[in-house]
């Protein structure tokens, strides 16, 4: 979301829509398959950045906080896809912001 942010903020809109259409097929791919391999971005960070797993939760607690996501993420990309650079809502940061903050908290308190 961070990367997104830079993105619209810096009139990078082209980018911002690919990266945020990627961003809505992962988390579609979430809310309806679980933490499979289907979900791009799970993978790779299992990957990457959990070599030591810590307790097993449920991802049913996830699922309505990424379907909020899904529905944001939704609605920017269909109301900003097709516009040039300037032209896109600044609204999305707030939004975007939040749920940076939002994700920040599920990661450290996990659910």
């Amino acid at each position: 979301m961070g990367v997104i942010v830079a993105l619209v903020s810096s009139n990078h809109n082209t980018a911002a829509i690919y990266v945020l259409a990627f961003f809505l097929y992962d988390l579609c791919a979430f809310v309806v398959f679980g933490p499979t391999p289907f979900q791009p971005t799970g993978v790779a960070s299992q990957y990457f950045c959990w070599k030591i797993r810590g307790n097993a939760t449920s991802t049913l607690m996830y699922k309505p906080v990424f379907l909020a996501y899904i529905l944001t993420v939704g609605n920017y990309v269909l109301k900003n896809a097709g516009k040039s650079n300037g032209e896109m809502s600044e609204a999305g940061g707030f939004a975007f912001g939040g749920m940076i903050l939002n994700s920040a908290l599920l990661a450290v308190f996990r659910f």
